[in-house]
């Protein structure tokens, strides 16, 4: 509570896990932006969209949200 005061620990459901996430949260802390990061050379394939998209396509997951996620 010393490092990051008006923080808040919350304790999410159970999902498809035998065990409940728990989740700090803090107004005072800035981690800055969240980067992503790439490979030019996915991007400068020509086939990488029809690829992506067939393989998005091709896969049916039945299930809760984080179930799927995973």
């Amino acid at each position: 509570m010393d490092v990051w005061p008006n923080s808040k620990q919350l304790v999410l459901s159970i999902s498809i896990f035998d065990h409940c996430a728990l989740v700090l949260k803090t107004a005072l802390v800035d981690w800055g932006t969240k980067p992503f990061r790439s490979l030019d050379v996915w991007q400068s394939d020509k086939r990488l969209l029809d690829f992506v998209w067939s393989k998005w396509q091709s896969y049916e997951v039945l299930g809760g949200g984080m179930f799927v996620l995973k």
